[in-house]
């Protein structure tokens, strides 16, 4: 009598799927990647339709007080801006210019969202839904 042999599939866990799915997009930050899996695949928005990723501002890098937006929404009239303490909160100057910038975003009648790398992290979807009604978490989470 013949054995049957059967080879059952290994499933990839999500952490795998996601991983691979963050290799494929391969155009910014992990964070990044988490933001726009959320507004691609749970809001069903379409890029450079519904928003835009990594838009310049007043110039750009290049330009004195001009800026990289990370998210951009036209018709909500919202920015959502995806901040690393590392980059954000040590330095003074980095500080000050997030204040700068937040400022020049609000003049234009934006609403500013900051969704900081941590809290996309540690609880996506909360901080992610919160940004979406157009509020944010003050500050990351503490550990």
């Amino acid at each position: 009598m013949r054995k049957l042999t059967i080879t059952i599939p290994r499933v990839q866990s999500q952490e795998e799927i996601d991983a691979a799915d963050y290799a494929a997009w391969g155009r910014g930050t992990k964070p990044e990647f988490i933001v726009w899996k959320y507004l691609v695949r749970t809001k069903r928005l379409k890029e450079e339709v519904d928003f835009v990723f990594q838009t310049n501002m007043f110039g750009g890098r290049r330009i004195f007080g001009g800026l990289v937006l990370d998210f951009y929404f036209p018709s909500l009239n919202m920015a959502w801006r995806v901040q690393g303490e590392q980059f954000h909160l040590v330095l003074v100057k980095d500080r000050v210019h997030d204040k700068v910038t937040r400022l020049q975003l609000e003049q234009l009648g934006m609403v500013v969202v900051d969704l900081w790398v941590r809290d996309l992290l540690s609880r996506p979807r909360y901080v992610l839904d919160l940004a979406w009604q157009g509020h944010e978490v003050e500050g990351p989470v503490d550990e």
